[in-house]
C-alpha cells in the first residue's frame, strides 16, 4: 500500500469516529481526484449549509500554522460568499502589500450586517485592516460587534461612536449604542436618541418600536408612547410581537375598549408556555370593569371580570395548571357585594381564597384581602 492510500485509509477511519470534521473531510478530498467524489460532495454540502464553516476550516489550518492552505479554502470560496472579515482575514494573510490593500478595498465595499467576528484570527485581521487605515469607520464597527459581546463595554462604545463617522446611515449601528447606553449606561435619553435615529434610518425595523416604547415608558412619557402608536399602525404586516405591543400600549393610554375590540376579533400566535398576552387581556378587561364600576354599570363590570377568567380561542392560550385569578375574583366579589348580592359574593371570594400563593407574589393581596372580607361576612352570618 503507497503512501497515498495509506493517508486516504487513516483519515477515512478518523472521519467513522468524527463524520462532519470538515478538515479531515477538506484533507481527504484533496487526496482524492476529481471534483465529483462523494467526500467532496459531502464538503460542498457542509460548507453550503453555512458560510461560517468556511471560516472555521480556515482558521484549523491557520492554527497548525498552514497559511498557504487557510488561503486556499478562503479564495474556494469566494464567488459565493460576500462577507468582509473573510475578505479581512485574505488581506492579513498575504505577503504582498498590492493584494492586502486589493482584498481591504473589497472588504470595506461589502455591507457590514449581520457580521460578529468571534475568531482569533478574524480579530487579528480587523486589527490589521484598522492600523492600515485609521479611518476604516466598517473595521471599528466589527471590532466593537466583538469587544461588546466581550463585555468591554468602554472599548465597544468608543468604537462604535467613532464608526458612525463613516457609517451614518447604518441603523444597526445606532440600535447597537442605545443598547449600551441603556443597559450597561443607565443612560435613557442618549439611549432614546440612539434608537430614534435608528427608527428615522430604518422605520421597517420592528424591533425598534418595541426599544422605543420600552424606553418611552421607563420615563413615563406618555405623549411620545402615543406618537409610536401612531407611527405602528404605518407598519404593514405588523410582526406578532409588536402586535401584541400595540395593544399593550392602548391599554397603558387608557384605550381599552379598543384593546379589547382587536382582542376580540383578531387571531393570535402565542409563544410556547407563554402566558403574558393573556395577562394584558385580563388587564384591559380589569380596565373596563373599573370603568363601568366608576360609572354605577355594576352588570357590565361583572361581565368584564367573568370574561377575565376566562382563555378565549383565537389567543391560542390554554389555562394554566396553577391558577392565578385571586385579582379577577376578589374584584368580582366587590362588584357582586355593591349590588347588595353578598352571597356571590362571599362564594368568589372563597373561591379567590383556596388560591395558593406565597407572601410576596403579586396575588397574594388579593388573597389576603378576600379572607379578609371572608372574615368580616362571617362575623355577620354570611356563609355564602
Amino acid at each position: 500500500m503507497g503512501n497515498l492510500e495509506k493517508g486516504q485509509e487513516q483519515i477515512g477511519g478518523f472521519l467513522e469516529f468524527d463524520p462532519l470534521n470538515l478538515l479531515a473531510l477538506n484533507e481527504l478530498s484533496n487526496l482524492e481526484s476529481g471534483n465529483n467524489t462523494p467526500v467532496t460532495d459531502k464538503l460542498n454540502r457542509l460548507l453550503a449549509d453555512d458560510d461560517q464553516y468556511v471560516l472555521d476550516l480556515a482558521c484549523f489550518y491557520l492554527d497548525l500554522g498552514l497559511r498557504e492552505d487557510a488561503i486556499r479554502v478562503l479564495k474556494n470560496s469566494e464567488s459565493d460568499w460576500q462577507y468582509a472579515p473573510r475578505d479581512y482575514l485574505l488581506a492579513y494573510l498575504h505577503e504582498s502589500d498590492h493584494e492586502s490593500a486589493s482584498w481591504r478595498a473589497r472588504a470595506q465595499e461589502l455591507k457590514p450586517d449581520y457580521v460578529f467576528p468571534s475568531r482569533l484570527w478574524e480579530i487579528l485581521a480587523i486589527q490589521d485592516a484598522l492600523e492600515a487605515d485609521p479611518d476604516n469607520y466598517q473595521a471599528k464597527y466589527f471590532l466593537g460587534n466583538f469587544y461588546y459581546s466581550r463585555q468591554r463595554y468602554d472599548e465597544a462604545v468608543q468604537l462604535w461612536e467613532e464608526a458612525l463617522v463613516g457609517l451614518e446611515t447604518f441603523d444597526v449601528l445606532y440600535r447597537n449604542l442605545g443598547l449600551a447606553y441603556w443597559q450597561q449606561g443607565g443612560d435613557l435619553v442618549k439611549a432614546t436618541q440612539f434608537f430614534e435615529t435608528a427608527l428615522g434610518i430604518n422605520p421597517g425595523n420592528q424591533d425598534l418600536y418595541i426599544h422605543l416604547d420600552e424606553l418611552y415608558k421607563e420615563q413615563a412619557d406618555n405623549q411620545k408612547r402615543a406618537d409610536l402608536l401612531s407611527k405602528i399602525e404605518l407598519v404593514h404586516p405588523l410582526r406578532e410581537d409588536l402586535r401584541k405591543r400595540k395593544i399593550a400600549i392602548l391599554i397603558d393610554l387608557d384605550q381599552h375598549e379598543m384593546a379589547l375590540k382587536i382582542m376580540s376579533s383578531e387571531e393570535f400566535v402565542p409563544l410556547e408556555m407563554d402566558q403574558t398576552f393573556h395577562n394584558v387581556y385580563v388587564r384591559a378587561l380589569l380596565k373596563n370593569a373599573e370603568m363601568h364600576i366608576d360609572s354605577g354599570q355594576f352588570d357590565q363590570a361583572i361581565s368584564d371580570y367573568q370574561k377575565a377568567l376566562e382563555f378565549p380561542k383565537n389567543h391560542g392560550v390554554g389555562k394554566p395548571v396553577t391558577l392565578t385569578n385571586a385579582e379577577i375574583l376578589y374584584y368580582l366579589g366587590c362588584a357582586y357585594e355593591k349590588m347588595g348580592k353578598y352571597p356571590e359574593a362571599v362564594q368568589t371570594w372563597r373561591e379567590a381564597a383556596q388560591e395558593h400563593h406565597k407572601f410576596g407574589e403579586d396575588q397574594f393581596q388579593f388573597l389576603q384581602m378576600s379572607l379578609d372580607k371572608l372574615g368580616r361576612y362571617s362575623e355577620l352570618g354570611f356563609e355564602g
